[in-house]
């Protein structure tokens, strides 16, 4: 062990360029992890408000849709309705017209039949309608125009009403009775 050996150690003092690479490559994948993140997130973002923006898109076309069906639905209630009330004005005034037209009938048949059994009375040899005097003929004539207008009221009821429900028939029957009664 008589001597120490000798240990050369040199340093090169040049430029490291391998310590600069080495350096900005552990920079660039540093700084490489949070932007990947971070586009990452910003990608998932934008796809998820993307699907909300969607979602809320379609939910207004079917919250409008529905909005459109309802004021749709009571416009057509508020038409009815109304029509309704003009049915019930109108069937009111036919329904008038009616039991006017039969008291007018009923009382024009009255004044036919005392106007012909006078006339009866006074001629038991009567041949038809030629020898009837002219307040007689007057008579027939007026029962006829007021029957004419109690079929004309009876047919215009019965064109309002609806002929498949029960309260309907009933009054259609009524009706078709009083008018076979008064021919």
């Amino acid at each position: 062990i008589e001597k120490i050996p000798h240990l050369d150690v040199t340093t090169n003092s040049g430029f490291g360029w391998d310590t600069i690479a080495a350096s900005v490559a552990g920079a660039i994948i540093a700084s490489a992890i949070p932007a990947g993140i971070a586009w990452w997130s910003i990608r998932n973002n934008n796809r998820t408000m993307r699907e909300d923006r969607e979602k809320q898109f379609q939910d207004f076309e079917e919250s409008r849709n529905t909005q459109i069906k309802i004021a749709e639905e009571g416009r057509k209630a508020q038409i009815i309705a109304a029509n309704r009330l003009v049915w019930i004005k109108d069937l009111r005034e036919a329904s008038a017209e009616f039991v006017s037209s039969v008291f007018n009938n009923l009382s024009q048949c009255q004044k036919l039949n005392v106007l012909l059994d006078e006339f009866d009375k006074k001629n038991t040899n009567s041949q038809g309608d030629e020898n009837y005097p002219e307040p007689v003929m007057q008579a027939k004539n007026d029962a006829y125009t007021s029957f004419v207008q109690l079929v004309l009221h009876t047919t215009r009821i019965k064109m309002m009403l609806n002929p498949e429900r029960t309260e309907h028939i009933k009054i259609m029957k009524l009706m078709d009775d009083l008018k076979k009664h008064s021919e």
